[in-house]
């Protein structure tokens, strides 16, 4: 993980403080709608899993997507 990948998990670890967040959560830290971020993850664009039938986002895979963006 890159300096400024680090310095955003870090960020969002003690914004949230759990390892994983919803759709809505992601979608609102990358200022973009729902429907965006799901062809985002559609395209693999960004990494997600699934915890039952909820896709969720781990706080590391959305600090590097944010780090590379910038």
């Amino acid at each position: 993980m890159s300096d400024t990948a680090n310095l955003i998990y870090t960020s969002l670890i003690e914004k949230y403080n759990t390892s994983t967040v919803t759709k809505k959560q992601t979608a609102s830290e990358l200022q973009i709608g729902q429907t965006k971020l799901d062809y985002l993850r559609k395209q693999g664009a960004i990494k997600f899993i699934k915890v039952g039938s909820q896709i969720r986002f781990r706080l590391t895979d959305l600090a590097e997507y944010i780090g590379d963006a910038s």
